[in-house]
């Protein structure tokens, strides 16, 4: 188990780990790459079993995937350096072999499914167990930074929060046009929040793509990395299922993946209901 601190957090704007490859890819050449994965900047390299984010990177992202890494038997990929040109940030980092799950859902059994929410469900548990917050707690991102998290950083951002309660005071204001909702609706969404759910360390964003597992067919069906910890931080322990919750899209997916997100996660129904009054009424 680790306590999150500022002071077991690598320090500089120019970091290489011990296990770095020794050909790492020029800045330019992350640049030109044509296989870019994302509008974000996520570049692999085959040959050399290779990812490099780059572009804007946050620093939060970097440590928080550096600390799941570091410190707990959460399946990451290996980070190899972390590096700063300009105004850019490149993070490279090891490419895992596998399928998301978003590539094979529809193509798994039911049985297949069971077995891949227990595996995650563990995963998860684990990464409570081994990643705690510091003695004196918060809600944000790593380390004591505002929350990351997209659901708040789309509407300014803000934190870090002391404790869950103050956390949950400052929710409902987000997004609110004035006079648009009236003070008794706003507290009874104020009410719905659960006080006494504590901080614990969230991936913040585990949508199917995600998540790498084995290919199904060849062997023992396996999670083979969580990946991309953009809002990961000190979260209430609802947060996961609710972040995870928020991605569904569609009737058809919320019917088809409803199940398997709570076969992984506690569900909290009333923190769901308060958060799709705000998608309706506060355009969240």
């Amino acid at each position: 188990m680790t306590q999150v601190d500022a002071n077991i957090l690598p320090f500089g704007d120019n970091i290489v780990f011990p296990n770095c490859p020794k050909d790492l890819p020029t800045h330019d050449e992350v640049r030109q790459h044509p296989d870019v994965l994302s509008y974000r900047g996520t570049v692999r390299f085959l040959d050399r079993q290779l990812v490099v984010k780059h572009g804007f990177v946050r620093k939060d992202q970097f440590y928080a995937h550096w600390l799941v890494w570091k410190f707990s038997s959460v399946p990451v990929p290996a980070l190899y350096a972390w590096h700063h040109d300009g105004d850019e940030a490149f993070l490279y980092m090891e490419l895992v072999d596998g399928v998301t799950l978003e590539q094979c859902w529809h193509a798994l059994s039911s049985t297949e499914r069971g077995i891949l929410a227990q595996r995650l469900k563990g995963i998860l548990a684990k990464l409570r167990q081994e990643i705690l917050p510091p003695a004196d707690s918060y809600i944000g991102s790593v380390p004591r930074a505002p929350c990351g998290d997209h659901s708040i950083r789309n509407l300014g951002g803000m934190g870090p929060f002391s404790s869950t309660a103050a956390f949950h005071d400052a929710l409902p204001a987000l997004g609110v046009r004035p006079n648009h909702l009236g003070i008794d609706f706003v507290a009874q969404l104020r009410n719905a929040l659960p006080d006494d759910a504590p901080p614990t360390f969230t991936h913040g964003d585990l949508h199917f793509s995600n998540i790498i597992i084995s290919p199904p067919g060849e062997g023992e069906l396996t999670i083979r990395a969580i990946i991309d910890w953009e809002f990961a931080g000190f979260y209430p322990s609802y947060w996961e299922w609710l972040s995870f919750m928020s991605g569904l899209g569609d009737r058809a997916g919320f019917l088809d993946t409803k199940p398997f997100i709570d076969e992984v996660c506690e569900p909290f129904p009333g923190v769901w209901k308060y958060w799709r009054e705000k998608l309706i009424y506060h355009g969240v």
